[in-house]
């Protein structure tokens, strides 16, 4: 476990402390938990998709060539 100072504002103090004494327990304890709970609550991050790269064949290539089919020699050629 490690030892953290944080500043909460005066109306979270509050409301944590009259948890903390609801629960029995200490504002420290209280806050572990709410860390806790917090932290797990967070949504499942989502697989990205073919959609979410909607940028994918946005830019024109520029004088004929497909950079596409040609990026190896494009690329090394500096001309990017």
């Amino acid at each position: 476990m490690r030892r953290l100072q944080i500043q909460i504002d005066d109306a979270s103090y509050e409301a944590v402390r009259r948890l903390a004494f609801e629960r029995h327990k200490s504002v420290a304890a209280t806050i572990r938990e709410l860390v806790a709970q917090g932290l797990t609550a967070q949504p499942p991050k989502r697989k990205l998709s073919l959609e979410d790269f909607t940028f994918i064949g946005s830019m024109a290539s520029g004088g004929g060539e497909c950079i596409s089919e040609n990026h190896d020699e494009v690329l090394g050629e500096g001309r990017w």
